[in-house]
């Protein structure tokens, strides 16, 4: 298992890269762009375990998971308090 050093993240595991097409990509990155800047790497982190798991990386099965994942860390704003 191969490790990196990250300026200021101390020492990480690296897995293998997944290969994502760029349509695939194009829609994990809108589904990540109005999640909070600090929650989006666990939402991309998590993604890519769940991706792994999977095994086939469909365009449906891609989009079906971030979408599930985007639920999860999204925190709407409560239109109730302003």
């Amino acid at each position: 298992m191969a490790l990196e050093r990250r300026k200021g993240w101390g020492l990480r595991t690296m897995t293998a890269p997944i290969h994502l097409t760029d349509e695939q990509l194009t829609e994990v990155m809108r589904l990540a762009a109005p999640l909070p800047i600090d929650m989006r790497t666990a939402f991309l982190e998590r993604l890519a375990g769940e991706l792994r798991a999977l095994g086939e990386l469909g365009d449906g099965a891609v989009y079906r998971i971030a979408r599930q994942l985007q639920k999860e860390f999204f925190d709407a704003p409560d239109l109730n308090d302003q």
